[in-house]
């Protein structure tokens, strides 16, 4: 559905550039990006790398039995549900408490969506770590304008990133 592509594109981004991409050297400078750009501390970044800990624990033989019993179809369904949560919750804000609920709905949304490759890994062999590589390299592409990674492209206005993006993806797909 178009509310679950949304929610997963939203999750996956938000992890590339608030966990990855802050980890790692910019390509064209030697220095890291400025810790006052990321949106989430080196402390939180622990809790996310135990929420990985978590999934390995309940997927791995021996875990959890509701985790060795469903598929990643059943996942997906359980993320459509999440994903109706967070439309939900937004829906509430800005009040403190709908924030509160915002911040509870997706962490559930992201633990499922980690659940979700975790449980692809287990039953069709997909090393983990390539749908973060894909989503690195993905919005790195159409992103062109982006300072740090672009090709010089420049994008003044939300509505002129939202054509380079479809641009980019249109070239994707006719390849």
């Amino acid at each position: 559905s178009l509310v679950l592509g949304t929610c997963l594109g939203v999750v996956g981004t938000a992890v590339v550039f608030y966990w990855i991409v802050p980890q790692r050297k910019s390509q064209d400078r030697s220095t890291e990006v400025p810790r006052q750009q990321v949106a989430v501390s080196t402390e939180h970044m622990e809790s996310l790398d135990e929420v990985i800990r978590l999934l390995n624990r309940c997927v791995n033989d021996g875990g959890c039995p509701w985790t060795a019993s469903v598929t990643p179809s059943e996942m997906v369904g359980w993320l459509s549900s999440e994903c109706m949560e967070v439309q939900q919750a937004l829906g509430d804000l800005p009040s403190e408490v709908a924030l509160q609920k915002l911040s509870l709905e997706l962490g559930d949304l992201l633990f499922c969506t980690l659940m979700l490759i975790r449980l692809v890994s287990r039953e069709h062999g997909l090393q983990p770590h390539l749908p973060w590589v894909d989503a690195v390299n993905k919005v790195k592409r159409r992103t062109p304008y982006m300072r740090e990674w672009g090709d010089g492209s420049l994008a003044t206005t939300a509505d002129h990133a939202k054509a380079l993006w479809r641009a980019a993806k249109q070239r994707e797909l006719d390849s």
